[in-house]
């Protein structure tokens, strides 16, 4: 007896069967089975057999990940909760072609959720440099149990707390890149021999998931420093959410323009490649920590 059919590669000709007008009687298609003992999509043999009978599409890694058990649950809890927020109705776009855009809809693409994440949790670098790793388990190098499971184990649906986390986390991600694009605009000076030169911080952006990940440390860390506000206040999405925002996002901004500054002033590198550079982020956070500290001194 067959059980756990699945098609791993043949979708378009299903889908060919299925809206022929002719009469199919008489047609005979190539099928291979294969039987495997363990069918789990998300690793082992099935996994296997999935790439390799899909290396000839123009696939990308999460586009094997779409099925998964955690995918289908995190779109439909999108879809049965209600926006909170500014951002308005999100919708989670676990597979091609993405849900388009419209009024009062924000589209949440499975690869911008996994960075969200995965820079929530602390580690903002790989999520620039090596974003296929996120849906790769594990054993293979990667790290999808981190970005999409619970406490480093993947599982089928997410706790309460997760969910509100991951909702906190996109929100922060949003404001903080609105914040980021207009501090793009903003320049700064550096002298090159006995020239001054004005140089603009253009690609400040590309830095968005080292503030993300600041602001988690903030809200880890200093969340006391705003009076009377806890996580429940931030998971509320009002005024103490906006408090929480405004205050770490400019010590967040004030950090990264510093590095910014910094690395191309010293010629440490291409401002391009900042995202990439794991001394960068260290620096970063220092710098993020000992603002911190100058705040706290100030108020004493």
């Amino acid at each position: 007896m067959i059980k756990k059919l699945q098609i791993v590669n043949g979708a378009q000709t299903v889908g060919a069967l299925g809206q022929a007008k002719s009469d199919l009687t008489g047609t005979q298609i190539l099928v291979k089975l294969t039987a495997i003992k363990h069918a789990q999509r998300e690793k082992g043999m099935a996994a296997s057999i999935i790439r390799a009978n899909n290396t000839q599409n123009s696939l990308r890694v999460p586009d094997f990940r779409t099925n998964d058990p955690i995918q289908i649950w995190i779109e439909d809890k999108f879809k049965n909760t209600k926006s909170r927020g500014e951002l308005g109705k999100i919708v989670y776009g676990r597979k091609r072609p993405y849900p388009r855009p419209s009024a009062g809809k924000y589209i949440l693409k499975m690869i911008d959720l996994g960075k969200i994440r995965y820079a929530w949790h602390g580690e903002p670098r790989l999520a620039i440099s090596s974003p296929n790793k996120l849906f790769l388990n594990s054993e293979d190098g990667g790290v999808y149990e981190k970005a999409f499971g619970e406490d480093g184990k993947l599982v089928d649906i997410w706790s309460d707390n997760s969910f509100n986390e991951t909702f906190l986390a996109i929100h922060c991600f949003e404001y903080l890149t609105d914040k980021l694009k207009i501090a793009e605009k903003e320049t700064f000076k550096i002298k090159i021999g006995d020239q001054e030169q004005i140089i603009p911080y253009s690609q400040l952006t590309r830095l968005r998931l080292y503030g993300l990940a600041l602001m988690r440390i903030y809200a880890d860390n200093h969340l006391s420093q705003l009076h009377e506000t806890n996580r429940a206040d931030l998971y509320a999405f009002k005024q103490k959410f906006s408090k929480f925002c405004g205050t770490s996002s400019k010590l967040v901004l004030i950090s990264l323009k510093r590095t910014y500054k910094r690395v191309i002033e010293n010629k440490e590198g291409a401002a391009f490649s900042l995202p990439r550079d794991g001394v960068i982020w260290d620096r970063i956070k220092e710098n993020f920590e000992e603002l911190i500290e100058m705040r706290n001194q100030l108020e004493e």
